[in-house]
C-alpha cells in the first residue's frame, strides 16, 4: 500500500450541500463534520478525478483500474443467483486501486479554530434568484445558501500495489504521474459551479 498526499486550495466561496435547511437561516446548508467543521467527502474527490480523468483522455482500460466500475451485470441481476454462486468471480471485484480519503483541515487549524470558537467566520449566506425572460425577478424565487470561505485542505489517496496494479504499472511513480495531469483537468470542486462557486486548485505532491 503507498499513499500519495493532495492538497486542494479553494480559490473563492465554495459549497458541498447537504440538502438541508436551517430556517430562516438558509434554505441550504454546506456540509460540516461533527465539530462544525467544513471538508470534502472522498467519494466526491473520487468522482472528480474520474470525470478530470475522461477530460484528458487517459484510457479508458487505466480509468477503470484506477477507479474501478460502477457495477456489473451479475450485480445488477443478482436475485438469479445464491452468494455462494457469485464468489470468487472476478466480475464482482468492481473496486479500482485507489481509495480517497476525505480532505480536511490540519489538526493545527482545527485546534486553532476550535479554541478561538472562530467556527461562524468560516462560513457566509448568499441569496440569488430566479429570473424570467424578460429580465424580471420571478415571485418567491429568492434563495439564501450557505458558503464556505477560501479554505486549504490536505489528504491522501490510498493506493493498493495488489495483483490489479502489478498487471499495468511498474511503480507508483506512474500512478503519481497520471494523477497529477488529471489534477490539473480539476478547476472546480462542489455544487453551484456553473454560478461561480468552488473554484479551485488541486495539487499531486
Amino acid at each position: 500500500m503507498e499513499n500519495i498526499t493532495i492538497k486542494i486550495s479553494m480559490l473563492g466561496y465554495w459549497y458541498i450541500g447537504t440538502g438541508h435547511e436551517a430556517g430562516a437561516y438558509a434554505d441550504s446548508v454546506v456540509l460540516k463534520d461533527a465539530d462544525n467543521l467544513p471538508y470534502i467527502p472522498g467519494k466526491t474527490l473520487k468522482g472528480m478525478f474520474k470525470n478530470a480523468a475522461r477530460y484528458c483522455e487517459l484510457n479508458e482500460d487505466y480509468i477503470k483500474v484506477l477507479f474501478g466500475e460502477p457495477g456489473s451485470s451479475l450485480i445488477k441481476n443478482k436475485g438469479s443467483y445464491t452468494m455462494r454462486d457469485l464468489e470468487g468471480i472476478d466480475e464482482l471485484n468492481t473496486s479500482g486501486i485507489l481509495s480517497f480519503n476525505s480532505a480536511e483541515l490540519t489538526p493545527d487549524e482545527k485546534e486553532q479554530i476550535s479554541n478561538g470558537n472562530y467556527h461562524d467566520y468560516l462560513y457566509r449566506t448568499v441569496q440569488s434568484t430566479a429570473i424570467d425572460k424578460d429580465g424580471v425577478a420571478k415571485d418567491k424565487s429568492l434563495r439564501t445558501i450557505e458558503v464556505t470561505i477560501p479554505l486549504t485542505f490536505e489528504t491522501e489517496i490510498n493506493l493498493d500495489t495488489g495483483k490489479k496494479f502489478q498487471e499495468q504499472y511498474e511503480s507508483a511513480d506512474e500512478v503519481r504521474k497520471q494523477l497529477k495531469t488529471i489534477a490539473a483537468f480539476i478547476t472546480e470542486i462542489g455544487g453551484k459551479r456553473r454560478r461561480g462557486f468552488g473554484r479551485c486548485l488541486v495539487e499531486v505532491l
